[in-house]
């Protein structure tokens, strides 16, 4: 499965990840791996702290071993991206 969110220019960095981390807690129900792509432009503006509070605060309430569960890699594409499989596995990133 490839899932690709895309959200407006101006839209704030941390609110694009809040609303990647609300998709990726319903996703993680149903998929027991998952990678995450992080636009570089996106991740150039947040901290690990931001990291820390917006995507693992959330998801490691219900997911305690969420690094088990959950790889997140920056690429250059201007959407996120959530792959069930790392690349190369099945499917292509394009």
């Amino acid at each position: 499965m490839i899932l690709r969110l895309e959200f407006a220019n101006d839209a704030p960095a941390q609110t694009q990840l809040l609303a990647v981390s609300l998709k990726l807690m319903a996703l993680l129900r149903a998929h027991h791996r998952l990678f995450l792509y992080v636009p570089k432009h996106v991740h150039t503006q947040l901290t690990q702290a931001d990291f820390g509070r917006v995507v693992y605060d959330l998801l490691s309430a219900e997911y305690p071993d969420l690094q088990n569960h959950l790889e997140i890699r920056v690429h250059s594409k201007t959407e996120f991206l959530v792959l069930t499989q790392p690349p190369g596995a099945h499917h292509e990133i394009s």
